[in-house]
């Protein structure tokens, strides 16, 4: 990696591919480790899952670095984990969804952080949606991809500010180009084209 980071936040709406590429990364380079969140809800692998009182005492108390609700559960980002991950000479990847969590997070982290943004056409991400499911939680990501789209449109020159804006087409390609994190920057002229042409809202 040519950028001298320690943390990299990679955003993207649901089913935009962000598990996969993590995935990849850490078959690629055991630097690479997924950030495990606190989540409130159902037990999951990829989550320290805890009650929401629990939650909220963590979040009171200030562990968290970032901390906010989406799909009704509330995801943390705690500063313990974070420091130990780095301490240890890995490089956490931690997901985010929208702008304003990757913004916050890139200006409350107290390490250098690589900012990625994965994306792909509505109608794909749609389909990657209903095959992953589960099916009574579809309806709720598509209105939270709608809502990224059009986030997408509205805050075009923030996105664009990331130090990498990428189609994520190819597994091998978008990791390749993450792994190179700063040898190439600036807009990208088919993510501005699919932004432009986007007629929202979607009802």
């Amino acid at each position: 990696m040519l950028m001298d980071i320690k943390v990299l936040l990679v955003a993207g709406p649901p089913a935009s591919g962000k598990d996969t590429i993590t995935e990849a990364l850490t078959a690629l380079d055991s630097k690479y480790v997924l950030f495990k969140k606190h989540r409130t809800g159902v037990d999951s692998a990829k989550y320290n899952t805890l009650s929401a009182g629990d939650f909220e005492q963590m979040k009171n108390d200030g562990a968290f670095v970032q901390a906010h609700y989406r799909y009704g559960r509330g995801y943390g980002v705690c500063k313990e984990t974070l420091r130990d991950l780095v301490d240890a000479n890995k490089l956490p990847i931690i997901h985010t969804g929208k702008i304003d969590n990757l913004l916050l997070l890139k200006s409350t982290i107290n390490y250098p952080c690589g900012t990625v943004l994965l994306w792909e056409e509505r109608d794909v991400l749609i389909e990657r949606i209903k095959q992953r499911g589960p099916v009574n939680e579809v309806h709720t990501r598509v209105d939270g991809l709608d809502d990224e789209l059009q986030e997408w449109q509205d805050r075009y020159d923030d996105y664009m500010n990331l130090d990498l804006v990428i189609r994520n087409n190819s597994i091998e390609n978008t990791c390749e180009k993450i792994v190179d994190l700063g040898k190439t920057k600036g807009r990208s002229e088919e993510f501005y084209n699919y932004v432009k042409s986007l007629e929202l809202p979607y009802l």
